[in-house]
Order: structure tokens, then C-alpha cells, then sequence
């Protein structure tokens, strides 16, 4: 899997990460459910809006186990890769993931945050990353404008007898 800055990257794009949030909370609802963790458990979460080439494209919040990486918490993560940070500072690795996208409205806070006008759609992205064990390493909830953000997905058959 590829994080956003390697993507960005690769097009030959500008990209800056500003942290809107990072703080450690206690995990609630669907979170506490991707995460597969008992709600209360303390976990990371960390907002931030995504810039490439000076226009924001997205609005990122991921939620991480608190005990499982717990320099997220304070680490300053302003321009940094999420996925880069987790390698060099646990050895962890994105492997897999299950992704969930949806086209729709912005809530109010996010048209403003990405400078998008009214009626304007966006995608929502809600993934849940896992490492070579099978263990969860984080579960972002992403916004993207629609007007500067393309997906491209490959696919590949299941051997077979698998499902």
C-alpha cells in the first residue's frame, strides 16, 4: 500500500500535511468497532487537511491504538507521512486494507476547510489498514474533493477456491 505522500509524490505534486488535531481519546462507537477495541480504550486521533500543489484536497482523521503506538501522540507530524513514521519508528508496515468510499455532500466544516462552493460533492473514504500479522494499524476517515482527486484501483482474481 502506498501512503498519500508517496502517491502525491509519484505525480510529481507538492504535497503539505497540517495537523489540525492530535490528541488521545477514548474510542467510541465506529471506531472502537474498526479498531476492534472495547469502547473507552484510549486511542490516537489525528486531523489534518491535506495540501497539494497550495490547494487543499482532503480532510484526514485517523484513529490509531493508543498502547500500540503511543509516540503519535506527541510527535509533530506537520509534513510528515503517516505510514513513513509508522515504519521507521514500530517496523509496521501496511500490508492490507479495507477501503469504503461514498460520494456525497461535505458537512459544512469540511466545504469550508477545502474551499469547496455549495452543492459541491466529495468522497468519503473510511479504510482499515492492517499490518503482515493481520494486525490494525489505523482507521482514517478522509474526505476528498471530487474537482481535484482522481482513484484508480487494480484488481486482482482470487485464486481460486478463495473468497
Amino acid at each position: 500500500l502506498r501512503s498519500f505522500t508517496d502517491e502525491a509524490t509519484k505525480y510529481g505534486q507538492t504535497l503539505q500535511t497540517r495537523i489540525l488535531a492530535q490528541e488521545v481519546v477514548p474510542a467510541e462507537g465506529k471506531v472502537a468497532q474498526e479498531l476492534q477495541v472495547p469502547s473507552g480504550t484510549p486511542v490516537i486521533m489525528i486531523r489534518r487537511t491535506r495540501i497539494v500543489d497550495g490547494e487543499p484536497i482532503a480532510i484526514e482523521t485517523s484513529h490509531l491504538i493508543h498502547s500500540r503506538f503511543p509516540i503519535l501522540a506527541t510527535l509533530d507530524l506537520n509534513n510528515a507521512s503517516m505510514y513513513r513514521t509508522l515504519r521507521e519508528r514500530y517496523g509496521v508496515v501496511p500490508e492490507e486494507a479495507v477501503d469504503s468510499y461514498a460520494a456525497g455532500p461535505p458537512t459544512s466544516a469540511e466545504a469550508r476547510a477545502l474551499g469547496l462552493e455549495p452543492g459541491a460533492a466529495v468522497w468519503h473514504c473510511q479504510r482499515t489498514s492492517f499490518d503482515k500479522d493481520g494486525g490494525l494499524i489505523e482507521y482514517p476517515d478522509s474526505t476528498f474533493r471530487l474537482d481535484r482527486f482522481r482513484f484508480t484501483t487494480r484488481r486482482r482474481a482470487l485464486p481460486s477456491g478463495d473468497q
